[in-house]
């Protein structure tokens, strides 16, 4: 693989050492890092190139987990952005993604080999799938090793390879089993250079004692050798055996005993020095053995020379020295020699290891920190000194937080249940600070993996014992990030409004949230007043840190409340506003600005919006500046700047690239709602901007993928309806008026959000369904859309969905007036009419060609000839220009029946040719058909 420029990394699990996070992973990438470093610098300069292209900043991420990616990256800043524990999960397992793509490439592909994966820990197995799964990455080849009788079909490594054959990667499966008689007889035959006919003999005792086994006929062999029963007669030049001699028992009879039985028969400092490196685990680094030479150590544990003792014993073939490792040739070997050690001694040993481990410790705190804390906890039970319990305690509450860093929770619930165990019940008292933290981050670890019972535990422990209500901060939040995560949205608001409080910011009650928001949107009114930009840019730092823990518990709450309650949303956001103004700027200050500009593009003030949503872009672009980072609250500034506020003034197309930019980074720092929704938005930007269809379909069908893979089934719902619409539109339906296919069952979702009174994904059903339906003529069908669709309430909107919606509606109101004209249809016209002149005087490039579209079928309606013809004209003219090639297919069409209706059949014919090529263009082949089918042209 090397010799043809491609790279082989590899890595053991090791039985031992299953909480130490990652560890295989670590170990192949820590030697890939190593070597890049050490090599050429050509090389080393276009790794750097290729992984900061990939991930940036996001090195950071890593860095935790592989401290020698420094090496690479000299001045890598190794703290990265502050999120909770779940949002980091998801984050570490994207960036770790892009890197992987980042390395492994077409001109220098990569083969991954990690051994015996069915002791892997759960954020290995997450980390496989996620970069086995990839479909954007074709130069890596991932091997795995695993014992299949050591799992069951609930093992978790079971469930993860199912996981990733359902997603379509292709999986060999090479079983590797015991030698046959005829195998064993070939090796017998190669090892000692004679005919395979004339060691039969020899392989029916071999094979009848190890079934095969190949490790055991390999030991099996050279003890029968070292004893005397296989020789090599000098004078016949042939190879000799005699079984007839041996006595019964004089040989072992499994691999276990046998191993055991040869370790013995070895010098005793030999023997002492396997049984510490059998303590250590399949694997050590020089670095560490050598801090453990030091003479004879305590109850005679120790060896006067252990490096030369190890040297021995790879002369025995029991042990390799690789790489600035020592390992076991199998972990079988590791097993036997730490079985001499008596069951009863194991924990003094562990300690003893430990003690060595912890004076070398200071100089690699990083390389040996899990080692230390994995030989201490197994000698835990031994430890009586209330001072080395405490010692202990503070130990892995820091591996507890290092895996948390990393992030890998399973490993750093353990830890810091075991720093819990360790305390007493002065620890609080004695030890406040220590005792604050592992209950604190215990409850936050298990409110990852889901636990919520254990989580309660530790909260109430905090909640009951911390000294004041500053130290209950973070316990706050984590059961306000359980509630969340079990739908329990009002109880977590509930909390959220009682610590606001305690933080010296109270919230109105939910039932006078209506009343207040007028009252706080003129608070902030006056607060901004006649201040500058730059005035505003230019406000003190927040200093109060009860106020930036309120400012970020209110973006939690309001992250929380976007969708379920519009109302609180836009109070939490109208008081974060006002807390920037009032105590300073702070990370949240960029988001709050955002925040108060989808407020104000609520009321119609666009401009307003428009001025908050570059304010929000500007103190952002500050805060990475001053950090060389990116921010946390990216993701959500962009969402709302380039959901909410700009395309109401700019093109749609020119939110494309940064809605992308905001799904990426969204999915970097965990933020997933405001990463999905970022992704909804760019496909219906691109809808809505006239891209092709195809292309457009493209695009669902990357995001659909993620959101299945996360498991983001609310977001797959949301983009469904386009989806489908798309499809229908391309001629991939049989009714397409319908939002049934491919992608979904309109009745049935219909009757699921019904179910769970999801209000949003109905209105935009109902929406596209009346589109849809007016598109194709059933003007009847979109009116009824548009009734089902109004009992609803969409208080607050993204821009594609409100000005399409007020579009639509107007188009199927006149539609239906040319039938019968109703008050209440020519009043929606009417609304229509109003909101879209608005729009295309802010926004002239998206909306105007629309509002004269609604002009022109209003002037159609009301005979009012030579204005309409103007009207289309000038609606056709604006749509070309600004490259709505929908839209432009539409009013060519309208314009076709305005001049049917006049009984200029040729000119009627020649928009309607156009119409169909338009429609064409965009790729709307069913919509082309039925022009094609029902209009002569």
């Amino acid at each position: 693989i090397t010799d043809m420029g491609g790279q082989f990394l590899c890595g053991k699990y090791d039985r031992s050492r299953q909480m130490e996070p990652l560890s295989a992973i670590v170990a192949a990438f820590t030697e890939y890092c190593n070597k890049i470093a050490m090599g050429e610098a050509d090389k080393l300069h276009q790794t750097q190139k290729h992984i900061q292209e990939k991930i940036g900043s996001n090195a950071a991420v890593l860095s935790h987990a592989i401290p020698s990616l420094c090496r690479i990256f000299p001045h890598l800043t190794v703290e990265a952005d502050k999120v909770d524990i779940a949002q980091a999960h998801y984050r570490f397992k994207i960036v770790f993604q892009q890197f992987i793509r980042a390395i492994a490439t077409p001109d220098q592909p990569l083969v991954l080999f990690l051994d015996d994966l069915q002791w892997a820990d759960p954020q290995s197995l997450s980390l496989i799938e996620s970069f086995t799964t990839d479909k954007q990455n074709n130069s890596l080849l991932f091997i795995g090793s695993y014992r299949t009788n050591e799992i069951s079909e609930l093992h978790s490594l079971t469930v993860q390879l199912r996981s990733i054959k359902s997603k379509g990667v292709l999986v060999n499966n090479v079983e590797v089993g015991d030698l046959s008689r005829e195998d064993t007889n070939e090796l017998i035959s190669d090892l000692i250079q004679t005919s395979p006919c004339l060691t039969f003999s020899l392989t029916d005792e071999v094979h009848r004692k190890t079934s095969g086994n190949v490790l055991f006929v390999l030991q099996y062999l050279k003890t029968i050798y070292d004893e005397g029963y296989l020789v090599f007669s000098s004078s016949s030049k042939e190879w000799k055996w005699d079984f007839l001699s041996m006595e019964p028992n004089a040989i072992p009879n499994n691999t276990l005993q046998l191993l055991s039985y040869k370790i013995t028969k070895l010098a005793n400092a030999t023997v002492l020095a396997l049984k510490i490196l059998a303590c250590l685990g399949f694997y050590c680094e020089d670095f560490i053995l050598s801090s453990i030479e030091v003479g004879n150590g305590i109850d005679g544990f120790g060896c006067n020379n252990l490096i030369s003792s190890l040297n021995a014993a790879v002369k025995e073939g029991l042990v390799e020295h690789v790489e600035s490792n020592y390992m076991f040739v199998h972990d079988q070997i590791r097993l036997a020699a730490y079985t001499l050690i008596p069951e009863e001694d194991k924990g003094k040993w562990h300690l003893w290891v430990g003690h060595k481990l912890m004076a070398g410790m200071a100089s690699s705190q990083e390389k040996t920190l899990f080692r230390v804390v994995g030989q201490f906890n197994r000698g835990s039970m031994l430890i009586n000194d209330t001072q080395e319990r405490i010692l202990l305690a503070e130990l892995n509450l820091k591996a507890g937080k290092t895996s948390m860093a990393i992030p890998a929770v399973v490993p750093a619930a353990y830890y810091l249940k075991k720093g819990i165990e360790l305390l007493d019940e002065s620890s609080w008292k004695e030890h406040y600070h220590l005792s604050h933290q592992l209950y604190d981050h215990y409850a936050e670890v298990q409110c990852c993996i889901g636990e919520f019972q254990e989580m309660n535990k530790a909260l109430d422990e905090v909640f009951a014992c911390a000294k004041c209500f500053h130290d209950k901060i973070g316990a706050y939040f984590t059961l306000i990030s359980s509630l969340n995560a079990q739908r329990k949205s009002d109880k977590a608001l509930e909390i959220g409004i009682y610590v606001l409080s305690q933080l010296g910011e109270p919230i109105p009650k939910y039932e006078e949230v209506k009343s207040i928001v007028m009252v706080e949107f003129a608070k902030s009114t006056h607060s901004i007043g006649d201040k500058t930009d730059d005035d505003l840019l230019t406000i003190e730092a927040m200093k109060d840190k009860d106020k930036i823990h309120a400012m970020r518990l209110m973006y939690t709450l309001a992250v929380s409340s976007f969708i379920s309650d519009p109302g609180m949303n836009c109070l939490l956001s109208l008081r974060m506003l006002q807390m920037s103004l009032c105590h300073g700027l702070c990370d949240a200050s960029a988001f709050a600005f955002a925040s108060y500009g989808s407020v104000l593009s609520r009321i119609d003030d666009f401009h307003g919006a428009y001025r908050f949503g570059k304010l929000s872009l500007r103190l952002l672009g500050a805060s990475k500046s001053k950090k060389d980072e990116g921010s946390f609250f990216l993701p959500g500034i962009y969402f709302l700047v380039q959901s909410f506020i700009f395309p109401w003034v700019d093109q749609y197309r020119a939110s494309l690239k940064p809605l992308e930019y905001a799904f990426t980074s969204g999915l970097s720092y965990g933020q997933m709602m405001f990463s999905m929704g970022s992704a909804r938005a760019e496909c219906y930007h691109a809808f809505q901007c006239g891209e092709e269809l195809m292309k457009v379909e493209k695009r669902l069908k990357k995001y659909a993928k993620v959101f299945s893979d996360l498991k983001h089934r609310l977001f797959l719902q949301h983009i469904s309806p386009v989806w489908q619409a798309t499809l229908n539109l391309m001629g991939h339906s049989k009714n397409p008026e319908q939002l049934t296919g491919e992608v979904m069952s309109q009745e049935k979702m219909i009757n699921d959000c019904l179910e769970h009174k999801q209000e949003r994904p109905l209105i935009e059903i109902y929406h596209i369904c009346s589109w849809l339906a007016y598109l194709f003529g059933n003007y009847e069908l979109a009116s009824r859309m548009i009734e089902k669709r109004e009992q609803f309430n969409l208080s607050i909107g993204p821009c594609f969905l409100l000005s399409n919606i007020w579009f639509f509606d107007g188009m199927v109101a006149l539609a239906v007036c040319h039938t019968i004209k109703t008050d209440k249809w020519m009043g929606v016209a009417q609304k229509s009419l109003n909101q879209m002149e608005k729009c295309a005087t802010v926004g002239p490039s998206n909306y105007k060609h629309r509002f004269l579209l609604l002009q022109a079928e209003l002037a159609f309606l009301l005979e009012e000839n030579e204005n309409a013809e103007v009207s289309y004209n000038d609606a056709i003219k604006t749509a070309d220009e600004n490259g709505f090639v929908q839209d432009q297919a539409l009013a060519y069409e309208r314009a076709g029946y305005f001049y049917m209706k006049q009984g200029k059949t040729s000119i009627a014919s020649q928009n309607f040719c156009l119409s169909h090529n338009a429609y064409l263009d965009w790729g709307a082949q069913s919509k082309a058909n039925q022009l094609r089918l029902f209009c002569r042209f």
